[in-house]
């Protein structure tokens, strides 16, 4: 067995490199000595190791220590090199760089004119770090080209008078960004683990997401609505959350004809993405579908390529969800036919579980609806292939209801009875609500001989709760009860309750 001695981050760092990392590495060493020098040779010893193993290498290679210091270095500015796009912030260290090497030079005016490009960058992005590091080497600067006391003393109060309001800007920006990670880790406990908090007002205070006069711009004004609608997601408040993500979006709007196209581009369309979703949790549904072409247009807008699938994989799982909520669950069928292999094979090359996961679950609910019982087991049992390694106790247990409602349909009651039996044993690991195990106990009851009076019970069970009863968060238990009692389609329920 190998022994690990020392540490293997040198180790980790070469065999996480890819074929073409690996390769531009060593044109990279060849240029700084023959290519079959010791550093190259030390490189390919350690990935031909399956686990880290110093002593052997000790044995090779004398001067290891400094050896590994002196790769680790080389490996990590190939790295640099290769990499072409940083984004902006890259971008902008390197200008600083070229800065500090001009100013060294003498070369002022050139140092100044290449500063205030950068900086105009950094002011365009709201990057406020970055602005502080140049205006304090603009300072420099201006102090090595004024001999002038007077200009020199005009030149220190404007540089920490900038820099005084970008302290201000960077604190409000950080107070709204405080409130958006707390709310989306409190949604994430909500949503993912299946358990709430029941006094979020302890955590967010509504007060910390209101406007701050002089302190505000553009970038926080973005960032202050953002926090304010995930605070509203929090608080369950969806017709608040509409209201938010409307300004937001009606913020966008304005900004769009302004410089910097393609991050205003982006900002509109994450901001059209979030009305929409208000738009469907506030029943808008008329207003989402008059919205949607926006989405397809962005996607057809030349964007990045993530953007373009995140964007398109919104516009087919909006689609789908209004067309089950306004009851017309054969055009949602149709639709998937359509685009369900796109889907599926887009995943496939890019890896976007989340996404497919949410269609999947669309599709599931749809194929009950329509009492395509084959085809919706078939989804489930894709969708947790899917999700095997992430599968959340929520998705899980949404799973198992769906088996369960499907062999009750069937009437398959030995096997309705495992499936039951086995979730509320489970009950407090997976995070079964009450009314859940409401649904469950009544499930359990029902046999051959009872059938429709155990529905009707069921149904009595489920309408006392305060809290509906829904799978996915999509599919109400009432409804699938009240088609089974009623024989009515789900799709006829749902468009009489519109």
């Amino acid at each position: 067995m190998a022994t690990k001695k020392g540490s293997d981050h040198l180790f980790r760092l070469i065999h996480s490199l890819s074929s073409g990392e690996r390769g531009y590495f060593k044109k990279f060493a060849g240029r700084h000595g023959h290519e079959e020098n010791n550093y190259i040779l030390l490189f390919n010893r350690i990935l031909a190791q399956p686990a880290f193993e110093e002593a052997t290498l000790r044995k090779e290679f004398k001067r290891l220590d400094m050896m590994k210091v002196y790769l680790w270095d080389m490996i990590m500015q190939s790295l640099v090199t290769y990499k072409k796009d940083w984004g902006v912030e890259y971008e902008l260290l390197r200008q600083y760089a070229y800065i500090h090497i001009l100013r060294g030079k003498g070369l002022l005016n050139k140092a100044l004119k290449t500063l205030d490009k950068a900086l105009k960058t950094a002011k365009d992005f709201d990057i406020f770090w970055v602005q502080q590091l140049l205006i304090r080497e603009r300072h420099s600067i201006i102090l090595l080209s004024f001999k002038d006391h007077a200009k020199r003393i005009d030149a220190t109060q404007h540089a920490f008078g900038e820099l005084t309001r970008l302290r201000q800007l960077e604190a409000n920006r950080d107070k709204f960004l405080h409130a958006l990670h707390i709310s989306k880790a409190l949604q994430y406990q909500s949503n993912f683990l299946g358990t709430t908090t029941s006094h979020p007002d302890d955590l967010l205070d509504i007060r910390l997401m209101e406007k701050d006069g002089e302190q505000q711009n553009p970038a926080n004004e973005r960032l202050r609505l953002y926090a304010l609608a995930e605070y509203y997601e929090v608080k369950r408040e969806p017709e608040q959350q509409f209201h938010a993500f409307l300004s937001l979006y009606e913020f966008e709007q304005k900004l769009i004809h302004k410089k910097q196209p393609l991050a205003q581009m982006k900002a509109l369309n994450n901001a059209l993405t979030g009305l929409i979703n208000a738009c469907l949790n506030t029943n808008r549904l008329a207003k989402a579908e008059a919205l949607l072409p926006k989405v397809l247009q962005a996607v057809t807008a030349g964007n990045e390529k993530e953007a373009e699938l995140t964007h398109y994989y919104f516009w087919l799982q909006s689609s789908l969800y209004i067309h089950f909520k306004k009851g017309k669950h054969r055009q949602g069928i149709r639709l998937l036919n359509e685009h369900m292999q796109r889907a599926i094979g887009m995943n496939a090359e890019n890896n976007y579980s989340v996404f497919l996961s949410n269609i999947y679950q669309l599709k599931i609910v749809l194929e009950l609806s329509m009492r395509s019982f084959r085809d919706a087991m078939i989804s489930v049992h894709n969708m947790e292939a899917l999700n095997k390694k992430d599968s959340s106790p929520r998705l899980y247990k949404d799973c198992e209801i769906i088996k369960a409602l499907v062999q009750l349909d069937l009437k398959n009651e030995q096997q309705m009875t495992a499936i039951v039996t086995s979730l509320l044993k489970k009950a407090r690991k997976l995070g079964l609500s009450k009314g859940e195990r409401k649904l469950l106990l009544a499930l359990k009851r029902i046999n051959g001989a009872n059938f429709q009076n155990g529905l009707l019970q069921t149904r009595a069970e489920v309408t006392k709760l305060k809290e509906p009863v829904e799978l996915f968060q999509l599919l109400n238990v009432s409804d699938w009860l009240e088609s089974r009692i009623s024989g009515k389609e789900i799709s006829d329920i749902l468009r009489e309750s519109l």
